[in-house]
């Protein structure tokens, strides 16, 4: 068996996949303040500031939301490799641009010439 040089990966792959995480992150984040918020709502208590506090803390994971996927299109874009995989994963059904980019962000960092057992 030849041992083969390890090289790193790309670059572009290593930041699409940190975005990709902060982005699930930030869903998750999204999530938590959401169900907070309609429980407190739910049980009639809370108190108006509680609740405007929730709400606007519903709007930064949002929005920080919105520029990670921006700059993840940006990072996309930018490299003719990932641009045409990612083009690829959106044509399959179901796979909207959010789901590519999860699935490109982590696929893109396996090695070249993998076999199916691998």
């Amino acid at each position: 068996m030849r041992l083969h040089r390890w090289s790193p990966p790309p670059l572009a792959a290593l930041h699409l996949r940190a975005i990709t995480r902060h982005l699930a992150a930030l869903v998750k984040q999204h999530t938590a303040v959401a169900n907070q918020l309609h429980a407190n709502q739910a049980c009639g208590l809370t108190p108006g500031c509680v609740r405007q506090d929730l709400q606007r803390g519903l709007r930064a994971p949002e929005r920080s939301a919105e520029r990670m996927r921006r700059a993840a299109l940006e990072l996309v874009r930018r490299d003719a490799g990932l641009l045409r995989r990612f083009m690829l994963l959106q044509t399959v059904p179901g796979i909207g641009e959010t789901s590519a980019f999860c699935l490109l962000a982590e696929v893109s960092l396996l090695p070249d010439g993998l076999q199916v057992r691998q």
